[in-house]
């Protein structure tokens, strides 16, 4: 069965989920994502450099390196349209145990081992995990996984239509 664009559009009101990605032996279910989504991955991309894609193959490497450090940022789009807007302006709280130190306990009068925890947002967690379990290979196979699966072509052909209309219709008589 096709899905027709008032189903997709229900879907995505209704916050249903297009899917699931297994990341780190956990299962994430991916909402359907909706404007504040796209406008959010938009403002992501935005922040990406321009990489020179003429450069010979012998320099690649090196124009690689020169931006690797943009790989957050990638791994923040990914993060963000797994999670979705709506979830990431909720700032859900997740407390990590990044290690432990020793310290005096009177109750039971000896060294005890006490945790260290890191407290984070949702969004931040999960784009630590992308960038801590993922091979570059991975990431552009979930980010274009989730582009797809997201129906975000629609939004292209809403905007181009509306662009097209915007430049057909005149402003003022003449």
């Amino acid at each position: 069965m096709t899905e027709t664009i008032e189903s997709k559009v229900a879907m995505t009101i209704l916050e249903e989920h297009i899917g699931e990605i297994i990341l780190d032996g956990k299962s994430y279910t991916i909402p359907a994502p909706t404007t504040a989504t796209i406008i959010a991955v938009s403002a992501l991309i935005s922040q990406l450099p321009n990489l020179d894609i003429t450069v010979p193959d012998e320099l690649l490497p090196a124009e690689v390196l020169k931006n690797g450090h943009h790989g957050n940022t990638l791994a923040k789009i990914a993060a963000t349209l797994m999670l979705g807007q709506k979830r990431i302006k909720e700032r859900h709280i997740i407390e990590v145990q990044v290690g432990t130190e020793k310290k005096w306990s009177w109750r039971y009068f000896k060294h005890i081992d006490k945790p260290i925890v890191d407290r984070m947002t949702e969004l931040q967690y999960l784009t630590q995990k992308i960038l801590d379990n993922c091979t570059t290979a991975r990431l552009r196979e979930i980010t274009f996984a989730l582009i797809k699966e997201g129906g975000l072509d629609d939004f292209f052909i809403l905007t181009t239509s509306l662009h097209a209309e915007n430049q057909l219709k005149p402003t003022r008589e003449v």
